[in-house]
């Protein structure tokens, strides 16, 4: 299922800094931990964030290169 979000570059930015600060704070966690099932879960979390940071930076580079508009203006 995919949904779609208008939100500002404002926005795509503090979403980034908080995606940053949570996959540093999950890397610590699963280093720390020893029980085997719950490190499976922060890994998959891990890599789940990873790739919405991936997203996230894209629709970044798209925010960045659109004109008052909205119309995408190659950078």
């Amino acid at each position: 299922m995919q949904h779609t979000m208008v939100i500002s570059e404002e926005e795509l930015d503090i979403l980034n800094d908080l995606l940053h600060a949570e996959l540093g704070e999950s890397r610590t966690e699963y280093r720390h931990t020893d029980d085997r099932e719950y490190r499976d879960r922060i890994q998959r979390r891990i890599e789940t964030m990873e790739r919405f940071l991936q997203k996230v930076d894209v629709a970044r580079v798209y925010a960045g290169a659109l004109d008052s508009s909205g119309r995408f203006v190659s950078p």
